[in-house]
């Protein structure tokens, strides 16, 4: 922004001006825009700005490089420090010195500096390195580029034009004309400076595989621990030559615009089931679940497309984006800091986009053998549901065999039938639910219920007790858990649970029918809450069945089968 009036345009064609051979070549990072008349008279912006590009075909890390700037014939340089990671096509916004004029803001910078830069002429060079630059035409393999305008007496070629309060030197072809000539790369136009959240910009020919990259991600700025972030909306785009095929975009959320060891899955995702053609872009919306185990404070939203790695990319190192409003702002812990799930958290506890699709006055009764029998999805979305068995409300009849307390902060409980066939369900903490949830009154009745009865740890405990289970269906990831069925079937969330329930019998069958039952022929009862073996001196206690107490069944028999649940016992 410093304003310089001497002869240096006239050097700029008669003095001999030193040749600066840059490294970048042909790729890697180049200044794309230089602007110095930041909050100057009649300047719109109110800071100056250098902006970097990656014009090659590889991510290029620049922690410890440096941008530095020196008047048009100075020797002493003024230094900003770079870190992160540029993209290939991507921007880098360096924002320095603010003037006193100018109405308008920067877009986010991507790291700010205090350098101020002359509006007219000066000398900018990229660094690999922090250290102070020395001289007027500095030179060695630690210049990766370098940008003389104005009266600049060093520059690559020759310097581009002198500028002025309203002028940016901008490098033609988006950033990817590259001949080393200053005059002949870059042009003079109204500054328009590009972030690193600025639309992809790829110089290197579309490559002949899938290249998947997150262009957007629209977050709130804030959100509570254990709650949701509503809405977010995050587009992909396929920029390279071929068709994806199905992927998922996942969510983290880092205390940093990177992924690092302290990076946390949401266990929310977006699953693009159809895969993208070339060129194609996949835009969806949904709440993000914020892990109730995170410390409040500042933290980022990161989409990671094809977070799998079901996709055979040209590149996997663009899939990752950081929410394009900056760091999260989260407050106090929902659930004190207790540890919540996270693989299908939405699902499970009812923040999902389909759990108004379940009928929660509708239940529907069923048994362990029926749900185990269903074929397991070969798709299990992260934050939609698998219908219909994921939007119907089930109750069965079971005996709890075990159960825990798991990390996540479930009650984890094995429920088995009488054939031996088992499966799980789960009582979610209500501190790990969101407040939108509609199982949220279920889950709150349903932990003390259990509470009255048992108090779980983190070890596995035994019980042989009859249960009343009414929940979600639910498919979860089957990994060895225990009491797993074989196709990932739970009950999950438990809206209700009652132990020794009154029996209810949901069917009975005869050989022959019950005026015609005889010697030899078989009975079949099922119900909930019925013992196993519930015979008596004479056979069945018939009163227990509105048949039997109806008078339709005789009260002596000999040599007939009977089943209750599955279990035989002889009368």
């Amino acid at each position: 922004m410093r304003v310089r009036f001497g002869l240096f345009l006239l050097c700029a064609f008669v003095c001999a001006v030193p040749h600066i051979t840059a490294q970048s070549g042909t790729s890697g990072i180049v200044i794309s825009q230089v602007y110095g008349g930041g909050g100057n008279s009649g300047a719109t912006l109110r800071n100056d700005f250098i902006e970097l590009f990656n014009r090659g075909g590889a991510p290029i890390t620049v922690t410890g490089w440096s941008v530095q700037y020196a008047s048009a014939t100075g020797t002493s340089w003024d230094l900003t420090a770079l870190n992160g990671v540029i993209q290939p096509g991507q921007y880098y916004l360096i924002q320095e010195a603010q003037g006193t004029g100018g109405s308008a803001s920067l877009p986010t910078p991507d790291i700010s500096g205090g350098i101020n830069l002359s509006a007219t002429d000066g000398k900018i060079a990229l660094v690999n390195n922090s250290t102070d630059l020395n001289g007027a035409a500095p030179s060695g393999p630690q210049i990766i580029d370098f940008l003389g305008y104005g009266g600049a007496n060093a520059a690559e070629g020759s310097p581009v034009a002198a500028l002025d309060n309203i002028t940016a030197a901008i490098r033609k072809s988006g950033g990817c004309t590259g001949a080393n000539n200053n005059r002949a790369d870059f042009s003079l136009g109204s500054p328009a400076p590009r972030n690193s959240h600025s639309p992809i910009n790829l110089c290197s020919p579309i490559p002949s595989k899938a290249d998947l990259v997150v262009t957007a991600l629209a977050a709130p700025t804030s959100g509570t621990v254990g709650g949701t972030l509503t809405p977010t909306t995050t587009t992909v785009k396929n920029q390279g030559g071929a068709a994806a095929g199905p992927f998922r975009v996942g969510f983290y959320l880092s205390p940093s615009a990177s992924m690092t060891s302290s990076t946390v899955s949401t266990g929310t995702y977006c699953t693009v089931s159809n895969g993208l053609a070339a060129g194609s872009t996949f835009s969806c919306s949904n709440s993000i679940g914020i892990p109730s185990n995170l410390p409040p404070g500042a933290w980022y939203l990161l989409a990671v497309a094809d977070d799998q790695g079901q996709v055979d990319e040209s590149d996997k190192t663009n899939n990752l984006r950081a929410s394009d409003s900056g760091a999260i702002t989260l407050s106090g812990a929902a659930g004190g800091g207790q540890p919540c799930g996270v693989e299908r958290w939405p699902v499970k506890t009812g923040t999902d986009a389909d759990a108004k699709l379940v009928n929660l006055n509708n239940v529907t009764p069923t048994t362990i053998a029926n749900l185990v029998a269903l074929s397991a999805p070969s798709n299990k979305p992260e934050s939609n549901r698998v219908q219909p068995t994921e939007t119907t409300l089930f109750v069965l009849g079971a005996t709890l065999t075990e159960y825990t307390l798991e990390d996540d902060s479930d009650y984890h409980l094995v429920l088995s039938d009488p054939a031996g066939k088992t499966m799980i369900a789960e009582i979610p903490s209500p501190n790990c639910i969101g407040s939108l949830s509609p199982f949220a009154a279920g889950i709150a009745s349903a932990r003390p219920e259990f509470d009255a009865r048992f108090t779980a740890s983190t070890d596995f405990k035994t019980a042989d007790i009859q249960v009343k289970v009414t929940g979600v269906g639910f498919f979860d990831f089957v990994h060895g858990q225990t009491g797993v069925a074989p196709n990932g079937i739970e009950l999950h969330p438990v809206l209700d649970i009652i132990f020794n329930p009154t029996p209810t019998i949901t069917s009975v069958n005869t050989a022959g029918g019950f005026p015609n039952i005889a010697q030899n022929d078989w009975i079949e009862i099922k119900g909930i809450g019925l013992a196993p073996y519930a015979v008596g001196p004479n056979g069945m206690t018939w009163s227990s069945a509105p048949e039997f107490a109806a008078g339709k069944m005789p009260t002596q028999l000999s040599n007939v089968s009977v089943k209750v649940n599955g279990k035989p016992a002889y009368v």
